[in-house]
């Protein structure tokens, strides 16, 4: 999935590589974070609203993503989603 979208950032962008390998890196980060968490965050929410709780994280994350105009933004919405 990265790999198909990561031509297009760049050249959206104008990513240097340093930047793509943070865009990427802030991805795996996110996803770790996720699954680290996720377990814990549904045992002491409840499995409902552990599920609703990161449905809007994810929705965030997205409008962050359709609406970036910087390098930062990218970043922070590619780590929320």
């Amino acid at each position: 999935m990265v790999s198909n979208a990561l031509p297009s950032l760049s050249q959206s962008f104008n990513l240097s590589q340093s930047q793509q390998e943070n865009v990427v890196g802030v991805l795996y980060l996110g996803s770790t974070m996720g699954s680290a968490f996720g377990g814990f965050l549904c045992d002491y929410l409840g499995r409902k609203s552990g599920i609703l709780f990161t449905d809007v994280v994810f929705m965030v994350g997205a409008m962050l993503l359709a609406f970036a105009n910087s390098v930062p933004t990218l970043i922070i919405g590619t780590e929320k989603s």
